[in-house]
C-alpha cells in the first residue's frame, strides 16, 4: 500500500488493544490498528494521534448461557442479573476482556446508560478471548462481551446460548478497530498515511 520509492513501515504486534495503547502514548508506534477504547485512552494520555479510519462498527456482542439467557427472554432485562441471583443464591459471572479494550467499554456503557442494571447484581472478571471462549464452552461463566469469531463459536458449540445485547443495542455506532496515526506523522508525511486509509476503506467496503 506504501508509495513507490517509499520506505516499507515497520511492522509489530502488540499484546492486545491495552498494549498498543502504551506503545502509541510512549511514542513507540507512529500508528496501529487497535480498538478504539485503546486509542481514546493512549489520545487521552496525550499520544497526540487522530483516528483516520475505522474498519468495523457496533461489532461487540453479549452473549448469555443458558443459565442466564431465559431471565432476559421474559421480563425486564435490566432486572435479568438481580432475577437471576434471586433464584440461583449467587450473582451471575459475567465475562470481558481487560479494562480499557473495547468489549469492556461497550460492555460497561451498556450496563450503566442504556440497561441500567444494578452493579452490585452481577461479577465481572476480565480475561482474554481465547479464556473467555474456554469459560463460556466449558460453563464456567454465565456469559460475556465478546466479538466474532467467538460469537458464532460459542453459538454454535453451546447450543442453549443466546446474544442477548447486540451491538446496536451496547452502544449504538461505536467503532472498533481503528486506524490511529500520530499527528506528526500526518503533518510531515502525508504520502506514508493517505495509502493506509485507502487501503481500509478498499478492504471495508461492501462488496
Amino acid at each position: 500500500v506504501r508509495p513507490r520509492g517509499a520506505r516499507a513501515p515497520n511492522w509489530g504486534q502488540c499484546r492486545g488493544g491495552p498494549g498498543g495503547s502504551r506503545a502509541l502514548w510512549a511514542g513507540q508506534l507512529d500508528g496501529a490498528h487497535v480498538g478504539i477504547g485503546p486509542a481514546l485512552v493512549a489520545s487521552a494520555k496525550g499520544a497526540g494521534i487522530k483516528v483516520v479510519a475505522s474498519n468495523i462498527v457496533e461489532q461487540v456482542n453479549v452473549v448469555a448461557l443458558g443459565t442466564l439467557a431465559p431471565y432476559f427472554a421474559s421480563g425486564d432485562a435490566a432486572t435479568a442479573f438481580a432475577r437471576f441471583a434471586k433464584d440461583k443464591g449467587r450473582k451471575p459471572v459475567i465475562a470481558s476482556y481487560p479494562k480499557g479494550a473495547v468489549p469492556e467499554a461497550a460492555l460497561q456503557y451498556w450496563l450503566r446508560n442504556r440497561l441500567k442494571a444494578d452493579p452490585a447484581s452481577l461479577e465481572l472478571i476480565y480475561q482474554g478471548e481465547a479464556q473467555i471462549q474456554q469459560s463460556l464452552l466449558t460453563g464456567a461463566i454465565d456469559g460475556a462481551a465478546i466479538l466474532e469469531p467467538t460469537v458464532t463459536t460459542v453459538l454454535t458449540r453451546a447450543p442453549d446460548s443466546r446474544v442477548v445485547a447486540r451491538g446496536s443495542q451496547l452502544f449504538p455506532n461505536q467503532p472498533g478497530a481503528v486506524l490511529p496515526v500520530r499527528d506528526q506523522l500526518i503533518a510531515e508525511h502525508p504520502e506514508a498515511v493517505q495509502p493506509l486509509v485507502d487501503a481500509q476503506l478498499a478492504a471495508t467496503a461492501p462488496p
